[in-house]
């Protein structure tokens, strides 16, 4: 644990075996997820990139281009959530003692 220029406190935990993890066979929520945007931010050209690294975990980058009346483009990821994330022990103790107050 460390503190930034401005005190903000830097956490680190370390990374799992990587041996331990399997990937889903599918990006989970997906089709909700793209559903969900389109909705949001209709007729707009679509298009992703697919991230080819990882042998843990599929993630797509998905950029939505900008329209005349929405001169912005929209950029949202999938496959991010498919694994558990762990939160490192300081994180833990301190959501434990905050909870203790509650």
């Amino acid at each position: 644990m460390g503190k930034s220029e401005d005190g903000t406190t830097i956490y680190g935990h370390d990374a799992p075996d990587e041996r331990q993890l399997m990937p889903p066979p599918e990006i989970m929520y997906m089709e909700e997820l793209n559903e969900h945007f389109h909705k949001l931010f209709p007729n707009r050209e679509t298009s992703a990139f697919h991230e080819l690294i990882s042998n843990i975990v599929h993630i797509d980058v998905n950029i939505m281009e900008a329209t005349p009346n929405e001169p912005y483009r929209v950029l949202y990821t999938n496959g991010m959530s498919d694994l558990p994330l762990t939160l490192p022990q300081e994180v833990r103790e301190d959501l434990s003692i905050l909870n203790a107050r509650n």
